[in-house]
């Protein structure tokens, strides 16, 4: 009996280094890929510099866009748009931590078949044209961009998720994004699309404010005044818009001492905002005050969940893909890259929906807690969650038509007289 378990024992103490260092060098490769695709990069400034040669960013645009990402978060982007394209990548590059993000992509969409590439890039170039604009698409569901709240709120927080924006003037506006978006959609080609639309979904807006009167703050004539006369000023002010001043105020900021200093020596002269002015910011108060009621709605609970249910469909859509991959015979013999990528894009999923849900708790909590006229503001710069709410397209548009009139009076000086 011994002789016969002999062979088999030789046999088997012969296989086990074998087998061990296959498995041990199967999780070596898995994980330094995993790192290297996790791993940020700069994109390059000669890729900057081709994009601008073809006219596809525009030098006076506003906001700058992301220069830095990992390759895993553009491939998440991609499946995003197009879940079901991870089943036919193929990348025979090197993927390491010295390999530049555009040239995997572009060796992924090389690989790809003519008909499924050209699939993908139609929904890419929809999905560049919607996210150009930086409220693309919002009023139709969550369009990628983080929750905005009441910056005096979020400041009392030491941390803030990524997905959380505090800003300072909810009434503000977004100015364009510094690219020609029906350029971009007519001309570039697969991997320059998805990087675009990485870099604009990462992008930072600047804004235009349309309650700020155009010297400024330190233009205006309360502030040249003596402390006595500035208060009078500001209590008759304050007495003649009642409760209006307190939210917008805590909304525009610094530019509320300069819009009544905008008013020059009729302000002065009168003691106080003229009445037709007055009456618009008014209304303005009343309008996103309206709007602000909705977060009271258990309707609105559920709404912000929006980027979670976003979140969540990506992964199952991606997990899809990913078991259907891990079934052929290659990746069973050896997981390649694009296996890899695939479980990096799940990964990368999950963290953005953990921030996501740290980031609706601490936005309904500002939100409940805010002034009506504050919440109302903080649905202003969040359009997606106004759809699924009672009367909240009606109430958003209102709110716009009123913001509007209030900007158009305090540019024009309207004094109704």
């Amino acid at each position: 009996m011994t002789d016969e378990l002999l062979p088999i024992l030789v046999g088997a103490l012969t296989a086990t280094p074998l087998i061990l260092s296959y498995w041990v060098g199967r999780f070596i490769v898995r994980k330094r890929v995993g790192r290297a695709l996790r791993e940020p990069r700069i994109l390059s400034q000669d890729l900057f510099a081709r994009w601008a040669a073809a006219g596809w960013l525009v030098k006076d645009g506003s906001g700058s866009l992301a220069t830095e990402f990992s390759p895993a978060a553009a491939l998440m982007e991609w499946l995003r748009v197009d879940p079901d394209v991870a089943e036919f990548w193929v990348t025979r590059v090197r993927v390491a931590k010295t390999t530049h993000t555009y040239e995997l992509i572009a060796d992924l969409w090389k690989n790809l078949p003519p008909a499924r590439a050209e699939q993908s890039a139609a929904l890419l170039r929809d999905e560049v044209a919607r996210a150009s604009t930086w409220w693309g698409g919002a009023e139709l569901g969550w369009n990628g961009r983080a929750y905005a709240v009441s910056g005096s709120a979020a400041k009392k927080r030491a941390k803030n998720p990524i997905p959380l924006a505090p800003m300072e003037d909810l009434t503000a506006a977004p100015k364009p994004l510094p690219v020609d978006a029906g350029r971009i959609v007519e001309e570039a080609p697969g991997a320059d699309l998805l990087l675009i639309l990485t870099a604009l979904r990462r992008a930072e807006c600047e804004f235009v404010h349309p309650l700020a009167p155009k010297g400024g703050a330190a233009e205006s004539l309360i502030a040249g005044l003596s402390t006595q006369v500035g208060t009078d000023v500001g209590r008759k002010i304050g007495a003649g818009l009642g409760a209006a001043l307190g939210p917008i105020g805590s909304m525009v900021g610094q530019y509320l001492g300069g819009i009544a200093g905008s008013m020059g020596g009729k302000a002065l002269l009168q003691q106080a905002m003229p009445e037709r002015l007055a009456a618009r910011l008014k209304e303005t108060e009343d309008a996103l005050s309206r709007l602000g009621e909705l977060t009271a709605t258990p309707q609105f609970l559920e709404a912000t969940r929006a980027p979670e249910r976003a979140i969540l469909a990506l992964g199952q859509a991606v997990e899809a893909t990913r078991l259907k991959r891990s079934r052929r015979f290659r990746e069973r013999i050896w997981p390649t890259p694009a296996l890899a990528a695939c479980e990096e894009v799940m990964w990368t999923a999950l963290g953005e929906l953990r921030a996501f849900r740290s980031a609706r708790d601490q936005f309904v909590q500002i939100a409940q807690k805010s002034p009506g006229p504050v919440a109302g503001g903080m649905l202003l710069q969040n359009p997606w969650l106004v759809g699924s709410l009672p009367e909240g397209p009606e109430r958003l548009n209102g709110a716009r038509a009123a913001l509007n009139q209030a900007a158009r009076a305090l540019k024009s000086g309207d004094s109704g007289t």
